[in-house]
């Protein structure tokens, strides 16, 4: 109760500095939504921006009532039973109203775990493009079925000038969730469709050798990204896109999608030991990335690669969590994989059996740590590896430490910093 009582005071005065910093300095304010893919999309977003354009945005997971706020003015996020730090805090938002150099673009992420938090935006925000990435299970204790994942992300429509929608929204027909008032336009691809071309080849991609071609609705663009998948390559879209409506010349879109490197834990690839590939996709885990990261592994170089799929559970499905992690399991595909190594309650349950079934060889353990020690004491010339999951009990970034080939890299893997460390070593053994 005192939480929720100093939260709400919080909120009050913190969106009050954030009006005021919208009202006084006029910023385009820009907003990410979405099941899976949204941080990187922000940050994709924000690094093409900022090639030309002051943008404030933060490179966390700053996207509830609280933090949201905190955006405009760069600041951090004081635990809420410290009232000295806020005092500060506001304090420095009130400086910031004062500034000289304000922020001429705003990128927000926007996130949910339960019904209506999407729309507690509404009336304190007012966005001048919105962009949803796609639709997904998520947070299915709090959310009854699908569309009402849908519903509550597409709630963004409702303080929104504009709206951009992954394909996979309109192609599983959730438009009809919105508003017959509110238009949208549709990018990218959809992970199932791997070619990444649309009838007209406006705000999609495709692929051009080693690189790839960005198409904005006026532009193209040929890169070789450091990003991977089909999802990221869609971020380069809608930031392309975007720097242009803000008037960015080509020059400076190109600098900006070329300077947009991996993030820890998202489809980020290192190099392993024996020459091997790994495939470090493990901040996060549904069911819709989880077969995204799978069909990137099938990808690989035909069949010159040895494929190895890491696959953990996938926390918060509630009572989708059988027949998701079967429909994962079922997925996993004997002519592609030389074995898939599950973690976790579910996984090792329901998606091991339903990939045994399909013809998987499958081993199954209760610890990151076991697997990483499992793979380390196997030849790897030749294989790439995919790691995937969720966070609490499975953590399957402790698995990559143990066959990086430079130790280094473990500075690249997502949850290192000792706060995190602790709360691995409290559920598994062996963390280091």
């Amino acid at each position: 109760m005192l939480k929720n009582f100093l939260k709400s005071i919080i909120v009050a005065i913190v969106w009050h500095y954030a009006k005021r910093y919208q009202q006084k300095f006029k910023p385009v304010v820009i907003g990410v939504a979405g099941s899976v893919g949204k941080t990187g999309t922000k940050r994709a977003i924000a690094k093409t921006l900022s090639t030309g354009k002051r943008v404030a945005w933060q490179d966390g997971n700053y996207n509830d009532i609280v933090t949201v706020p905190l955006v405009f003015f760069g600041l951090q996020e004081p635990s809420v039973f410290n009232p000295l730090a806020w005092l500060k805090t506001i304090n420095k938002m009130r400086a910031g109203l004062k500034t000289t150099s304000p922020a001429e673009v705003v990128v927000l992420e926007l996130g949910t775990d339960g019904p209506g938090q999407i729309d507690s935006f509404n009336g304190r925000l007012r966005l001048d493009y919105a962009v949803v990435t796609a639709i997904s299970f998520e947070h299915m204790l709090n959310f009854e079925s699908i569309e009402a994942v849908a519903k509550e992300e597409l709630a963004i429509a409702n303080y929104s000038s504009k709206l951009y929608l992954g394909r996979q929204i309109a192609e599983e027909g959730f438009t009809d969730l919105i508003d017959g008032s509110n238009s949208y336009q549709i990018y990218g691809a959809s992970s199932k469709d791997s070619s990444a071309s649309s009838a007209d080849n406006k705000l999609t991609f495709s692929q051009d050798g080693s690189g790839i071609k960005i198409h904005t609705t006026s532009n193209m663009y040929k890169i070789k990204p450091s990003l991977v998948g089909v999802h990221q390559y869609n971020s380069l879209v809608i930031s392309a896109e975007l720097a242009e409506k803000l008037g960015m010349d080509k020059a400076e879109v190109l600098e900006g999608l070329e300077s947009i490197q991996p993030m820890p834990g998202r489809m980020q690839l290192l190099d392993g030991k024996d020459g091997s590939l790994l495939i470090d996709d493990s901040y996060n885990a549904s069911p819709d990335a989880v077969m995204a990261a799978l069909d990137y592994l099938y990808s690989q170089k035909g069949q010159q690669y040895k494929k190895i799929a890491v696959l953990g559970n996938m926390n918060e499905m509630g009572q989708l969590s059988e027949s998701v992690h079967s429909q994962v399991g079922e997925y996993c595909d004997p002519k592609q994989l030389e074995l898939v190594i599950t973690i976790g309650p579910d996984a090792n349950k329901y998606l091991a059996e339903a990939a045994k079934s399909k013809g998987c060889q499958v081993k199954s353990f209760d610890s990151p740590v076991e697997i990483g020690e499992f793979l380390a004491g196997l030849d790897l010339s030749g294989n790439c590896i995919l790691f995937k999951g969720s966070q609490n009990g499975v953590f399957v970034e402790e698995a990559i430490k143990f066959v990086l080939k430079n130790s280094k890299d473990k500075s690249k893997l997502v949850r290192q910093s000792d706060y995190w460390l602790q709360v691995k070593a409290k559920q598994f053994s062996g963390i280091k």
